[in-house]
């Protein structure tokens, strides 16, 4: 049974939606209130199943727009009622299909799919009443009963029929119920094939590589991007093409694959050259340092790192975080590379970074990695007690659990490190502490 709150909640959605100043919204809903109050009086008139059937659907949009959604649902059930009567099965779809998307503004799933599944069952009729009669008058003219075929199903129902079906995918989507999804904008998706709706095909690819990737299916989410990517192509649409291949790096990355990620975003990289799109040309540039890390190819890396370092940070237009990873991923190469000096020089920088921006989280990390590089690459634990000291700072100061976790864990290899295993103990114990709260 719907709740008085339920419906409150689906008011204040509508009128969240509605982006009309007040005053004109006012008087919007007076002039809605009369064209409703129009509509009562000619349904109190009226005694036609068929103008009553479409007489309530418009009375249920009106309640809809009024937010008045307990009536919207009795004068659809009405709109249904009587269409079921005279056979008039379009308004039957349009009625139960208002009601749908009215429990999904309630957030009422099961009951908006029932909703959507009997809109569809009401096509399903309607192309079933036209196909009887459509077998009876062929039989009539003389036809063999077996030569009979059935009455091709118009291209726009067909259609109309997917757009359903791809609502329902949506409320599986939203629910994270990726498997069924997958399988209803799969079918959805046929049918916009068959039809010829383009727009529409490609949507369905779009949720279908999404739905796959969230599900972890990483080669499936993969397919259907390279699909998209050559449509988008086709086509000239440029933006989409851009995030195509963003998408298609994050599959790749996923699955490990980083000469299939390099290959991308050098793509990309020349997209975006192509289209004086500058911003995503780096970001471009950034995955090509990443997977050239990720293949061990630290002297690749470290090119494509300095030239997003050497770049106006204002390009970037962010609170220094892209900076802060440019520098740390640098320092990283570094690192791998043997080169501890400019390794622990380009985690300063980054560590600065973070500190100056409030990211003290980040910062505590930063200094984590340089106390490892003190401690365990140049046996310094002079300046490891130091760096983890002020780690500690910042991951107390920050107040992020797993930020002290690791400060505490490191500070305790420190401390065994010098020789102090009192103090060493202290440092596990608030380890132990922070994991077991």
């Amino acid at each position: 049974m719907r709740t008085l709150v339920t419906y409150f909640r689906m008011a204040l959605l509508v009128v969240t939606l509605l982006s009309i100043p007040i005053m004109a919204e006012a008087q919007a809903g007076s002039g809605v209130a009369r064209e409703r109050d129009s509509l009562i009086n000619l349904i109190s008139q009226d005694t036609s199943a068929s103008r009553l059937a479409a007489l309530h659907y418009q009375l249920a949009e009106k309640y809809m727009r009024l937010g008045q959604f307990p009536k919207l649902i009795d004068a659809a059930d009405k709109a249904v009622s009587y269409s079921n009567n005279c056979k008039d099965y379009i308004t039957q779809y349009k009625a139960h299909l208002l009601v749908g998307d009215c429990y999904i503004m309630a957030d009422e799933a099961a009951n908006a799919i029932q909703r959507y599944l009997l809109a569809r069952g009401a096509l399903e009729k309607k192309y079933t009443e036209e196909n009887k009669a459509y077998r009876d008058r062929q039989s009539e003219n003389g036809v063999a009963k077996n030569d009979i075929k059935d009455l091709e199903r118009p291209m726009a129902e067909q259609e109309i029929d997917a757009d359903i079906y791809a609502k329902i995918g949506n409320v599986y989507f939203n629910r994270k119920h990726y498997i069924h999804s997958i399988d209803i904008f799969s079918e959805a998706l046929v049918s916009y094939e068959i039809v010829g709706a383009k727009d529409k095909e490609l949507n369905m690819k779009r949720n279908l590589a999404i739905s796959y990737f969230m599900r972890g299916d990483n080669e499936s989410s993969l397919e259907y991007y390279e699909q998209l990517l050559e449509a988008y192509k086709e086509r000239e649409d440029w933006d989409n093409v851009r995030m195509i291949y963003q998408r298609i790096n994050e599959c790749a990355v996923a699955m490990k694959d980083y000469d299939k990620a390099l290959k991308t975003n050098r793509e990309l990289y020349n997209e975006c050259i192509a289209h004086n799109n500058v911003r995503e040309s780096l970001n471009a540039l950034n995955n090509v340092a990443y997977a050239y890390t990720c293949l061990g190819e630290y002297e690749k890396a470290l090119k494509y790192y300095k030239q997003l370092i050497d770049t106006d940070p204002k390009v970037f237009g962010d609170d220094g975080s892209i900076m802060a990873g440019n520098y740390t991923n640098l320092g990283l190469c570094y690192q791998n590379l043997g080169d501890f000096d400019n390794a622990i020089s380009a985690l300063d920088q980054a560590e600065k970074l973070r500190t100056s921006n409030g990211q003290l989280k980040e910062a505590a990390a930063i200094g984590n990695m340089k106390t490892l590089i003190y401690l365990n690459a140049k046996k310094d634990i002079h300046n490891a007690e130091l760096c983890i000291g002020q780690a500690e700072k910042n991951a107390v100061t920050s107040n992020d659990n797993e930020a002290m976790m690791k400060v505490y864990g490191t500070y305790n290899e420190v401390l065994r490190a010098k020789g102090d295993y009192e103090n060493a103990l202290k440092m596990y114990q608030k380890f132990l502490d922070i994991q077991n709260d």
